[in-house]
């Protein structure tokens, strides 16, 4: 019963500039034979993060990523996070949606070392979650998810 419930996590266009989607396939070098990557390279000034919560497992409120995209003017979509086994898919980790938390930030595990989030004039930041666990209270965040494993490190720690 893991993962029953969705959690889109939508990167939203707020700009005239478009993202740059690219196809990375085994011919680049890291993936298997039938593995496909899509990924989408974009300015954080121009596009923001949006975070869409389908609800109750019972009662989504969209069913699907794609409905959920087409809810809000977005060039790129995942389904988001991880989700414990309870019987409404509770999420693992940070959620803020819309500046309100939903689920608190998470200690523990490699699935929830790193968080991605929208924080209004500061844009889009990608930190370790125990950067943001050593502080005394969290930056203002309107969008936010809690995942991993973090891989992403731009210089050493």
């Amino acid at each position: 019963m893991l993962f029953l419930r969705l959690l889109p996590l939508i990167l939203c266009f707020s700009g005239l500039v478009h993202a740059e989607h690219r196809v990375f396939t085994r011919k680049d070098g890291f993936l298997s034979m039938r593995d496909k990557l899509n990924v989408y390279f974009f300015r954080s000034d121009t596009h923001r993060l949006l975070v869409r919560d389908e609800g109750s497992v019972k009662t989504p409120r969209y069913g699907s990523l794609d409905k959920a995209m087409r809810k809000s003017p977005c060039v790129a979509g995942v389904n988001g996070g991880f989700f414990s086994a309870d019987a409404e898919g509770t999420p693992l980790g940070l959620v803020v949606q819309d500046g309100k938390r939903l689920s608190p930030l998470a200690t523990g595990s490699f699935a929830v070392s790193g968080v991605v989030y929208e924080g209004g004039r500061d844009g889009l930041t990608l930190v370790r979650s125990s950067v943001l666990r050593r502080m005394r209270r969290l930056p203002a965040m309107q969008a936010a998810i809690q995942g991993g494993p973090f891989w992403w490190r731009t210089a050493p720690p």
